[in-house]
Order: structure tokens, then C-alpha cells, then sequence
């Protein structure tokens, strides 16, 4: 069967490590959101809301050396 939207093709492991990163992002523990991420853009360099999580981590460092 066909599926008529073109969605990427996402797996748990990555939706796993976007969570991971996100979660440790609103915690304030940049360093473990940036290297989750990290790890995601090894593993699906593709995911569609990687850049988005990328510019928040960045924004959140900028935050922090101010």
C-alpha cells in the first residue's frame, strides 16, 4: 500500500534521540541536547526537524555565554 503524503520514513531510534535531545535542551543540559543531536545527524542526517533542533541548541549557547 501506497501512502499518498510524502512523509519521510522515520524509526523509533530516531525519534528517540530528537526527544532525548529535546528534553535535555529544556533542562538546561546543553551539552548532553547538543550531543543527542549529534548523534541523530550521524544516524539520520535526514530528520526533518533536525536544523529546527540545531538552531535551538545554538540559540540556547548564544543565551548562555551572554
Amino acid at each position: 500500500m501506497n501512502c499518498p503524503l510524502s512523509w519521510p520514513v522515520l524509526s523509533p531510534d530516531a525519534d528517540a534521540l530528537f526527544w532525548q535531545s529535546a528534553c535535555h535542551l529544556h533542562l538546561n543540559e546543553v551539552e548532553q541536547g547538543r550531543q543527542k543531536a549529534q548523534d541523530l545527524s550521524d544516524f539520520s542526517p535526514g530528520y526533518p526537524f533536525l536544523k529546527k533542533l540545531v538552531k535551538a541548541i545554538e540559540k540556547v549557547e548564544q543565551k548562555h555565554k551572554v
